[in-house]
């Protein structure tokens, strides 16, 4: 028998619990979408490829941030749970992928997503054991949590700065159904306005199928940014030291290049529809040059071979030093 519970509020009445779901869905006025279609396009609107709303660290923060993307500086104010990382945004990503697929199919949609989480965490290859539900509910929190406010033109000195608030990506979110093994394995997502908006225009790009694969938090943000400013040309180049900007890696310029290098001699998992080249003669001042260039059909498919004998390696490692953990 399932039981009612909202997202923050602990253990609440099942009749209270029942009442703030009907009063949520009654002020928006939506009619729900329910999130279910198999095999969904991955997509991801563009605005939040544009700066780094989220974070490239495992670990959620709640430390203010600033960053300097342009002539533009994007405040970042976590809330308690702290700043939603890179992984959290899978979640966005699978409700803009159910409403691309849903507009596509000449199915009505709603901002009020009803996300099935074993659904959600199957689609962006999350697992479903221990506490998968537990890090869902945390991640939702943290997107829902965290205030962005944005600068547009850098103030002379002793001027007062304004700031202009950006609208949430989701606006509210509660747990609607629970297990008998209490997770919450059902959710009910307000997507914020302008969000929801972009993804009723079609202002998204198509995901490569292997982002989920993509383990590093700033490689993960690297495919975006590649995918999101190489468009329809075949490739794109930007400096060093405003890529690191772009992405939020908040490590030294010297511990990104290695990082870059890396990628550009191909050392770790490439990244999905890119190849990476760095040039540290060209714009020297700036750190040197980085370049994204699409692979042709015949390319990803090696690359994708190579990732997967990279995989298989990997873990063949781990498992021998368990054995040896084990064995000694």
């Amino acid at each position: 028998m399932s039981t009612r519970k909202p997202l923050v509020v602990p253990n609440p009445a099942d009749q209270i619990a029942s009442m703030r779901i009907n009063r949520l869905r009654k002020t928006h006025q939506l009619d729900l979408f329910v999130a279910g279609i198999v095999d969904a396009s991955v997509k991801s609107d563009m605005t939040s490829m544009l700066m780094p709303f989220f974070s490239v660290a495992k670990r959620p923060n709640t430390q203010v941030k600033e960053f300097i993307v342009g002539n533009k500086t994007l405040k970042i104010e976590p809330g308690q749970k702290g700043q939603p990382t890179i992984w959290d945004k899978d979640i966005l990503i699978y409700c803009a992928s159910q409403i691309t697929a849903a507009l596509n199919n000449n199915v009505s949609v709603g901002r009020t997503v009803m996300a099935d989480s074993y659904a959600l965490l199957t689609a962006t290859d999350r697992g479903t054991g221990g506490n998968s539900y537990d890090l869902l509910v945390q991640a939702i929190s943290r997107i829902k949590g965290t205030q962005y406010s944005i600068e547009e033109d850098n103030p002379e000195p002793g001027v007062k700065r304004r700031w202009r608030a950006l609208p949430a990506f989701i606006e509210d979110a509660i747990v609607t159904e629970y297990d008998d093994k209490k997770r919450a394995v059902s959710i009910d997502i307000v997507l914020g306005e302008a969000f929801y908006d972009a993804l009723l225009l079609h202002d998204v790009l198509t995901f490569s199928s292997d982002y989920f694969l993509i383990r590093g938090g700033t490689e993960r943000r690297l495919y975006e940014l590649g995918r999101r400013f190489c468009g329809d040309k075949l490739s794109f180049s930007i400096s060093l030291k405003k890529l690191q900007s772009r992405t939020g890696n908040e490590g030294t310029l010297r511990k990104f290049r290695e990082n870059i290098v890396k990628l550009a001699k191909g050392q770790e998992s490439e990244l999905p529809e890119f190849i990476v080249q760095y040039d540290p003669k060209a714009q020297k001042q700036e750190g040197g040059k980085v370049t994204f260039i699409k692979r042709t059909a015949e390319e990803e498919e090696v690359k994708r071979a190579r990732n997967d004998q990279r995989e298989t390696n990997r873990l063949e490692l781990l498992r021998s030093k368990r054995k040896a953990r084990i064995s000694g």
